[in-house]
């Protein structure tokens, strides 16, 4: 099973989505935004990050490009409120990221991009 780090200012989304990884078997931290995000990567590197884009101070797009060139082994997952095709920058968005969640998403959405990061 993975390491995974969860990052979304949303504590309901952050509490589901721990508890949904947790109970599949994964080692879950979460943080509330971008920079409590940067704090446990250096802690402890993931093999899977989580992150919100829409978030207060650093942005998920600031993370991902961020996480991108201090880490690149850790795969990204892109949880997004709107649709991928609503996303400025779409195609841009695919070439960052490992895989995009649209909210809300079931269960086995979330476990098919988490499996997709450990397969690739």
């Amino acid at each position: 099973m993975a390491d995974i780090i969860i990052a979304d200012d949303d504590d309901s989304v952050r509490f589901v989505v721990f508890q949904m990884l947790k109970r599949a078997g994964h080692t879950i931290r979460s943080a509330r935004d971008g920079d409590e995000a940067l704090k446990l990567l250096s802690e402890k590197q993931p093999e899977i990050m989580l992150t919100d884009i829409s978030m207060p101070g650093k942005t998920g797009d600031e993370l991902i490009s961020l996480v991108r060139a201090q880490y690149p082994a850790v795969k990204l997952v892109a949880v997004s409120g709107e649709s991928s095709s609503m996303i400025e920058g779409e195609q841009a968005w695919r070439s960052k990221v490992d895989a995009i969640v649209e909210k809300p998403f079931q269960k086995e959405t979330l476990l098919a991009a988490i499996g997709k990061c450990q397969t690739n």
